[in-house]
């Protein structure tokens, strides 16, 4: 954080807010951003990706009569109205359910006349929509309080009587509906979106930068929300239908529905001015209005900040409005800055590696797959979006996500190999098991590799001796997925079998390699919480003492093996005597223990039996079938 920006934080409770001009609405999981002519919706998406589309609504600078007060108003309402209703409608498109059936392609004559067939089929539903939202909010807020207002006429016969009872219905019926639609739960996830949008506007025209952590500290009550404008609707109609009066029931309705667009055009006008006045009338004005946002805003989170932000960021130069409006120059980051930024934070936070971390995750953001690429980028400024996305990205990992399952990236033996949560990350550690096997194997053996995970150690040892014959084995889709995904990245030309340690495995092998799980079930919740609460359970727990899939493979792996064949194991730090006990009970022969740089007992190795050494033992067992014979 730069010293302007901290300047800014601090002063923010003496700084007077400035209108910026921008306003918005909430959409289905998402907002919608208005700038003069222009408007941005950004939606979370179901895969949690943010998809922002900017539209132009024409410009009203060059039309003289839509800059005349009142008029500028009702279009504005009208102009509003059409926009929202197509925004809810983009958002809802992310949301639809997928057909079942499965159609066939269009050719390209076929996809832009269904297009075409969609743009006609908004435009009528988005006229129909607007038409009935039109006659409802006619029919509750202007004719029902009328009809009741009739109904009393019987009993009283004071015109203004009649007029405020009717006024205090209207304003009792909006209120209720506030009250109504804010606890259903669908409508409240959409009002913590509206809280989003409302804190984004505070938040730039409080002179704060537009980020995540100014963002969610900012108030989610503004004067300018589309809430405190139909509050002010109510009141002004109560006002005009007060000093208005008609005999006639039809008279009254008439002038009830040609006032409608005037109304409106005066509460627009009315809210204008309070937006861009900190007068102490015009904020008492503004009060009933604010206390309506206690319905219909929630306290967003901090993804739903981040939608608000990209929809802002889209239609809006906040930058350009602090320095006007505060003085306040805010840098942009360039790709090293915002690495080392990232790498304080952690470390404040005590993740691990935090420099690591923070660079892994800028590169990812920007698309430098290697350090060659980052070096090359590492001094370009990043774009907002880009800035917005890294600070997402960094939020994941302070909540303990692996910064490789966040970037879908893990580097293995030189390699860098594709993960995701439910697939285990490769270990340095594990990367001794290779260096072995690579010693130990020769020219065409074929290797199998049980409980393959990412595929990292049989794509690696295939990369590294093309001769090999590679198979991979897991009992995981999820994995099998990742492996194939490697294998055919680097061009492995490895099998993979989806399997419980050998149970769908057929043939002999020249080596049998594994990582297996040997974590003791009592020490799962010990480990780091990116461990525990993030990687899968099933590749890391060992059952009681950790040994469980080493008595496993120790006592079916013969049955796979040629003769001579070699097995090798990556173990705990702590457990290769009892490893290498269970595979002195199982026959094994030449078991051998190699240590990892750190010094710990990382990686045993055996081997079956060979031809001679087989020959050897039957020798002596055939001693009892020729006295058999004998006798």
């Amino acid at each position: 954080m730069s010293v302007n920006e901290k300047k800014s934080e601090n002063n923010t409770a003496a700084c007077k807010a400035v209108n910026s001009r921008i306003g918005g609405q909430a959409v289905m999981e998402g907002i919608m951003m208005r700038n003069d002519d222009r408007y941005a919706i950004s939606v979370r998406k179901p895969d949690q990706n943010i998809e922002t589309k900017v539209e132009s609504t024409g410009s009203l600078a060059n039309n003289k009569w839509l800059k005349i007060p009142i008029v500028r108003g009702v279009y504005s309402f009208i102009s509003s109205l059409v926009t929202g209703i197509s925004c809810l409608m983009f958002s809802a498109t992310f949301f639809e359910e997928e057909e079942e059936t499965v159609k066939k392609p269009l050719t390209k004559e076929e996809e832009e006349a269904k297009a075409k067939k969609k743009e006609k089929e908004d435009k009528l539903l988005i006229t129909g929509t607007l038409i009935v939202a039109i006659a409802l909010a006619v029919g509750i807020f202007m004719a029902l309080p009328y009809f009741l207002m009739h109904l009393l006429e019987r009993r009283v016969s004071q015109t203004w009587i009649l007029s405020l009872f009717e006024s205090i219905v209207r304003v009792v019926i909006f209120l209720v509906y506030i009250i109504l639609i804010s606890r259903m739960k669908d409508i409240q996830r959409t009002f913590m979106y509206h809280g989003a949008e409302h804190k984004c506007i505070n938040c730039v025209e409080h002179g704060l930068p537009l980020n995540i952590e100014n963002v969610m500290k900012s108030s989610r009550f503004h004067k300018r929300c589309g809430t405190s404008f139909l509050f002010f609707v109510v009141i002004v109609s109560a006002v005009f239908l007060m000093l208005i009066q008609a005999e006639s029931h039809v008279t009254r309705l008439v002038i009830r529905l040609a006032l409608i667009p005037v109304i409106a055009g005066v509460s627009y006008e009315i809210i204008r001015f309070a937006g861009s006045s900190n007068n102490k009338f015009v904020n008492l004005l503004s009060k009933p209005g604010l206390a309506i946002q206690n319905f219909t805003t929630r306290e967003p989170d901090e993804s739903m900040a981040e939608v608000a932000i990209t929809a802002v960021e889209a239609v809006f130069d906040w930058r350009a409005f602090l320095k006007e409006k505060f003085g306040l120059d805010v840098p942009k980051w360039t790709c090293r800055q915002a690495a080392m930024n990232l790498s304080v934070e952690f470390r404040r936070a005590g993740v691990p590696e935090a420099y690591p971390a923070a660079r892994a995750i800028v590169m990812y953001a920007v698309g430098a797959s290697s350090l060659k690429e980052y070096a090359a980028v590492m001094n370009d400024v990043l774009t907002d979006t880009k800035r917005l996305e890294i600070e997402g990205l960094a939020k994941r990992r302070l909540n303990g996500e692996p910064v490789q399952y966040i970037t879908g990236s893990a580097d293995f033996y030189g390699r860098a190999f594709h993960v995701e949560p439910g697939v285990l990350i490769p270990r340095f550690d594990t990367e001794n098991l290779v260096s072995r096997a690579l010693e130990l194997c020769s020219e065409n053996d074929s290797v199998l590799d049980l409980c393959t995970g990412s595929g990292c150690i049989i794509v690696s040892l295939c990369c590294e001796n093309k001769t090999l014959r590679g198979t991979g084995s897991d009992i995981s889709d999820k994995a099998l997925a990742a492996a194939r995904k490697n294998a055919e990245k680097y061009s492995a030309g490895c099998a993979f079998v989806k399997s419980d340690l050998f149970e769908n495995i057929d043939g002999k092998y020249d080596m049998i390699v594994s990582n297996p799980p040997y974590i003791r079930t009592a020490d799962i919740q010990n480990l780091e919480t990116e461990v525990k609460d993030h990687e899968p359970a099933a590749a890391l727990d060992g059952g009681p003492d950790g040994l469980k899939y080493y008595r496993r493979i120790a006592a079916e792996a013969p049955a796979y093996l040629n003769a001579g064949g070699r097995l090798c194991l990556e173990i705990g730090f702590d457990q290769a005597e009892e490893v290498k006990q269970i595979l002195e009970d199982t026959g094994f022969v030449r078991i051998e223990v190699s240590r990892d740089i750190a010094g710990n007992e990382r990686v045993i190795t055996c081997a079956l039996p060979g031809e001679e050494e087989t020959m050897e033992e039957p020798q002596t067992q055939e001693i009892l079938p020729e006295e058999d014979d004998v006798r």
